[in-house]
């Protein structure tokens, strides 16, 4: 199984694009197997979690926790923004 990752652990990891430095949620990051590098990966949704595979041989890459969305005030309740 692949490790899950957190908003927080993907924003202070490193590109895992060959040859790139950049770290940091700045710029775009792109995830690939490392079983088979360059082919594309299938994404899974299912309780909470984005998992993404391997379309070759099917090995988990990585499993993302999806936050709930933070609650908006409803306007108009007489609070002050």
């Amino acid at each position: 199984m692949a490790k899950t990752f957190y908003r927080q652990d993907l924003d202070a990891t490193a590109c895992t694009t060959p040859g790139c430095l950049h770290t940091g949620g700045n710029h775009a990051m792109d995830l690939y197997s490392r079983c088979h590098p360059g082919m594309p990966l299938i994404a899974s949704y299912h309780a909470g979690t984005l998992s993404l595979s391997c379309t070759v041989c099917d090995e988990p890459v990585v499993t993302i926790a999806v936050a709930d969305r933070p609650a908006v005030p409803e306007r108009g309740n007489g609070s002050v923004a």
